[in-house]
């Protein structure tokens, strides 16, 4: 992690352009001071069973994914080590990766305002079946 950090910070020190960080570790290795947004993509967690079990993962790790998703882990670990400020939480789960893609520009743009803690998937009917069969 700190090499992957210290390599961050050097292609930041070395341009103006803009830059994405893109995975589960990029609230990790963003510096605080240079992340001028942090978009943390939610998915219903009995969605993401389904595409996991389709793509032929394992049940221990379909299993650690529907629990994280379950938990918000994603946008916890975000917003413990970012501003939370510049936190955008976007569900994901009824969009294709095309209006995805448009509605994140449309966040970067200024036109959609960024906030999280609107999901929550514990409090539906799917989330519990879902825990019974974990």
């Amino acid at each position: 992690m700190k090499a992957l950090r210290n390599a961050i910070s050097n292609i930041l020190d070395n341009t103006t352009r803009p830059l994405i960080i893109d995975g589960h570790y990029s609230p990790d290795v963003a510096p605080r001071d240079e992340a001028t947004l942090v978009i943390v993509l939610r998915c219903a967690p009995w969605v993401i069973r389904e595409k996991l079990l389709e793509r032929g993962y394992s049940i221990r790790k379909v299993r650690e994914n529907v629990e994280a998703e379950l938990l918000g882990t994603c946008l916890t670990d975000a917003l413990a080590v970012q501003d939370p400020e510049k936190v955008c939480e976007i569900d994901t789960t009824t969009q294709t990766p095309e209006e995805t893609v448009k509605l994140i520009l449309s966040v970067l743009d200024g036109e959609v305002k960024c906030s999280y803690g609107a999901v929550d998937w514990m409090n539906s009917p799917e989330a519990e079946a879902l825990l019974r069969e974990l």
